[in-house]
């Protein structure tokens, strides 16, 4: 039971049991979490229509900041928006859309729905910062690296 997982209760007490967060389950649980969205990177990256490359994949938002979020539905499926590509310099500065296949988007609609507001109570209950908008991020206000996009690739495709 979750309960019994992420929290723990002082022996001894009766009735007035104090209950506390169990921290090392928390950050096991950041750890699991960082795994799903290292296979998630890989999935977007083989599957999302013309790979984008590895800068493209760690500057998308899930909701809005300074800048517009990236994730988007039209006509039913997901899509993700990159304001970056390769061949920017010959055709101007126009957005990306790559449409993610169904089972993805859906997998990516649930996360957003039931993960993300669970993973933003952990980082906030063992004092993390959390996700701070990017979809790949790790316990910080900053997006991963593109080397750390390039090592998923590399784990996954080995």
């Amino acid at each position: 039971m979750l309960v019994d997982r992420f929290m723990q209760s002082d022996a001894g007490v009766s009735s007035n049991d104090r209950v506390q967060l169990n921290k090392k389950s928390l950050r096991a649980y950041l750890g699991v979490h960082q795994r799903f969205l290292s296979l998630l990177a890989v999935l977007f990256y083989l599957t999302a229509g013309l790979p984008p490359r590895c800068e493209e994949l760690v500057g998308l938002t899930w909701h809005n900041r300074d800048i517009a979020r990236s994730v988007y539905i039209s006509d039913g499926l997901l899509a993700i928006v990159t304001g970056y590509h390769k061949s920017q310099w010959r055709v101007g500065n126009r957005p990306v859309a790559r449409f993610l296949p169904p089972a993805l988007g859906d997998l990516l609609v649930h996360y957003f729905i039931y993960v993300t507001p669970f993973v933003q109570w952990v980082n906030f209950s063992i004092g993390e910062l959390g996700q701070q908008g990017y979809l790949f991020s790790q316990g910080g206000a900053t997006s991963w690296s593109p080397d750390t996009i390039s090592d998923c690739m590399k784990r996954q495709t080995v």
